[in-house]
């Protein structure tokens, strides 16, 4: 069944047209506290995913003063007198005014992916072999442990580096996600967390007696 998310709720007195026009067209020292209370919107925001709130305030904020601009116009004042005593400077020394709700995320969701997929295909890598016997076959031919690691992380490299490039490709210019810098920056930051998922998987293939003690491992971490 679905369940309807509630965000925030707005409550608007029944007679505020009227309050918010006479509080116009008075003088402020003239206007009683019942109409002050009329012409105000109660706002009761649901702060426990912060994100949404600030974006909500800002929104409605913005919102507000674009109405009183409107109203103002109408009843013949300046709009601009009812405006903030603020001046944003466009554009922007850094970033913009309009970022979507999805570039706070999008980063830590591409270090999420790339850090715990490669973990987990890290993770059975050397399980799987202890188990099947080819690790004991391999020891008795001559190679050593060390020799071992290095294989597996090698193996991986050309796959690690190859999901790096299509989740970037696919993040930066199918999904359109903002980036603000040097392409090749991000793409080396991300490598780089996808070899330390790689190698702590592998860490966790090697103390874990099974495949199941390896995944739960990995899903507590």
């Amino acid at each position: 069944m679905h369940r309807a998310q509630t965000r925030v709720a707005i409550q608007i007195p029944a007679n505020f047209s009227a309050a918010i026009r006479r509080r116009f067209i008075e003088p402020a020292t003239t206007v009683s506290e019942e109409t002050v209370a009329a012409s105000q919107i109660s706002v009761y925001p649901d702060y426990s995913h912060y994100f949404f709130a600030v974006f909500i305030d800002h929104h409605l904020m913005e919102g507000f003063e674009k109405f009183a601009q409107q109203v103002a116009g109408l009843l013949g004042h300046n709009p601009t007198s009812f405006g903030a005593p603020l001046e944003m400077i466009t554009p922007p020394v850094y970033g913009t005014y309009r970022a979507a709700y999805s570039d706070l995320f999008s980063a830590g969701m591409i270090i999420f992916v790339v850090h715990a997929m490669n973990m987990i295909i890290g993770s059975f890598s050397l399980v799987r072999d202890r188990n099947q016997g080819q690790l004991e076959r391999g020891f008795v031919a001559g190679i050593r442990p060390t020799e071992m690691l290095l294989s597996n992380i090698v193996f991986f490299v050309i796959p690690v580096l190859l999901q790096v490039t299509i989740t970037l490709g696919l993040a930066l210019f199918v999904i359109r996600i903002t980036m603000v810098g040097s392409l090749a920056n991000v793409f080396v930051l991300t490598a780089l967390e996808a070899l330390q998922g790689l190698l702590f998987g592998i860490f966790i293939s090697v103390v874990s007696p099974s495949e199941m003690t390896s995944f739960v491992s990995c899903s507590v971490v």
